[in-house]
């Protein structure tokens, strides 16, 4: 905050008076830019989203944002894709990612100037953020071969495999097996 102050005695009248001291109205020197901030998206893995991120613009003397959808830059790998939309007021907006298709990893980006503060300081660009695996691809389950080729009696096993970059649990149990049976032959003894 600065402002000036003058000595009493600085200037007199042709009656001998000395002026009184004075002191000026203050201002704010402020030369922070407004920080954008960009958290972590609210989901890790999606197939179609919606999952938001929250930018945060700090700065003591805010004044306004005017971030859009057209102000955000969606970072794609291999053929993840998603649409974004921006809401909110004040000094925090929510940018949402729906409509999610493909597979890969999403990330966004924030342009320089999409908010000012009192002093008419523009915001630096900011991001990107971290990421968002966009997964669509379906587990996909190898059976192996059997444990003997011919048995009168068991145990016959079959190891099963699932693929997946993004494995996370398999529910496989009994009840979900079926007994499939092929070229029986009967014999009768008589």
């Amino acid at each position: 905050i600065l402002g000036i102050s003058i000595a009493a005695g600085t200037a007199t009248d042709l009656a001998g008076n000395s002026a009184s001291a004075a002191t000026s109205a203050t201002f704010t020197v402020d030369n922070s830019l407004p920080a954008p901030t960009i958290g972590a998206p609210s989901a890790s893995f999606s197939r179609t989203g919606p999952v938001t991120y929250t930018v945060t613009y700090t700065d003591a003397n805010f004044n306004a944002s005017i971030l859009t959808a057209a102000n955000v830059t969606l970072n794609r790998t291999d053929s993840a894709n998603g649409t974004v939309t921006v809401s909110g007021s004040g000094n925090a907006r929510t940018i949402t990612l729906s409509s999610l298709t493909g597979n890969g990893t999403l990330s966004v980006s924030i342009a320089q100037g999409t908010a000012s503060d009192l002093a008419g300081n523009l915001a630096p660009s900011a991001g990107p953020s971290a990421t968002l695996t966009v997964d669509n691809a379906v587990p996909t389950v190898t059976i192996g071969a059997p444990s003997s080729t011919f048995a009168s009696a068991g145990p016959v096993t079959y190891a099963v495999a699932y693929a997946d970059a993004n494995f996370n649990a398999s529910t496989l149990a009994a009840g979900a097996v079926t007994l499939k049976q092929q070229n029986l032959l009967s014999h009768v003894q008589l």
